[in-house]
C-alpha cells in the first residue's frame, strides 16, 4: 500500500500515517519498497504470525487431552506456552475436586517459584539460561520459595535429569504443581502441561499425578510429531 492508501484506510492525516509507518518499519513489522513508494508486510510480522498460528495449533490439539486428564485426575489442568520473556497459562480445564486455585490466564508466571517457570528455564539452552538467571529477582513468596541462585541452578539440573518440574508450595502456601514439557515435530519446547493440586492431595497421589501428567504430555507431543518424549515417572 502507498502512504496515501494507509492514511485513507485509517482516516489519518498523511503526516500521522507516515509517523506510524516509520515506527512499524523500525520494528520490522513493515518494509518499504522505495522503488514503488509502497509498504509491505515485514519479516517481524511474518514471524509473529507463525508463532501465533503455532500456539493456536498446539492449544487445539492439546485441548481434548487436557480435558481427559482433568476428568481422570479430578484436578485443574493447565496448558502454558513459552513467550520471549517467560511463560503464561493459555488454557485451563477445571477438575471436579473442591479447593481449586483460580490462576489467571495470559499472565507471566514467576520463573523461580512455579513449576512451569522452572521448566521454562530448564528448557533454555545454556547460553540463554545464564543471562536469564543473572537477571532474575528471586523474591520470596512463601517459606519454600527458592531465593538463592545456586539452589535454583541445582533445581534446574534436577528438572533436566528427571524430565519434569515440581513446585511444592513455592508460590502459594498449600498448593503444589507439576509441569511436563510438550515438544513439536522440530523438537522445540512449545508448551507445558501443568497440574495444580492442594498440598494434601498432592502428597497422597503424587506418583499418580506425575505418571498421568507425563503420559498426557507425551500423547500431545506425539500428536505434534515430536521425536522426543518426556521420561517415564520414577516418582
Amino acid at each position: 500500500m502507498r502512504l496515501t492508501d494507509v492514511a485513507r484506510e485509517l482516516d489519518l492525516p498523511p503526516a500521522s500515517a507516515h509517523s506510524l509507518l516509520h515506527r512499524l518499519v523500525q520494528l520490522g513489522y513493515v518494509e518499504p519498497d522505495v522503488s514503488q513508494r509502497r509498504y509491505q508486510i515485514g519479516s517481524a510480522l511474518v514471524r509473529l504470525a507463525v508463532r501465533i498460528t503455532d500456539r493456536l495449533g498446539v492449544e487445539r490439539i492439546a485441548r481434548p487431552f487436557i480435558e481427559d486428564l482433568a476428568r481422570r485426575t479430578r484436578e485443574d489442568v493447565y496448558l502454558a506456552t513459552p513467550q520471549r520473556d517467560g511463560i503464561t497459562y493459555t488454557a485451563k480445564v477445571e477438575g471436579s475436586e473442591s479447593l481449586r486455585l483460580n490462576i489467571r490466564l495470559g499472565v507471566l508466571r514467576p520463573l523461580h517459584s512455579t513449576s512451569v517457570g522452572k521448566l521454562y528455564l530448564a528448557m533454555l539452552p545454556d547460553d540463554e539460561l545464564e543471562p536469564r538467571l543473572c537477571a532474575l529477582t528471586l523474591d520470596k513468596r512463601t517459606t519454600a520459595t527458592i531465593t538463592q541462585a545456586s539452589d535454583l541452578r541445582r533445581a534446574i539440573d534436577e528438572i533436566r535429569a528427571q524430565g519434569y518440574a515440581l513446585s511444592e508450595q513455592e508460590t502459594v502456601e498449600g498448593i503444589c504443581a507439576i509441569a511436563i514439557p510438550i515438544t513439536d515435530a522440530h523438537d522445540r519446547f512449545v508448551a507445558a502441561l501443568s497440574i495444580s493440586v492442594p498440598v494434601r492431595r498432592f502428597y497422597e497421589r503424587r506418583a499418580e499425578f506425575v505418571a498421568e501428567g507425563i503420559a498426557t504430555a507425551n500423547a500431545i507431543s506425539d500428536s505434534l510429531g515430536s521425536p522426543r518424549l518426556a521420561k517415564p515417572s520414577v516418582a
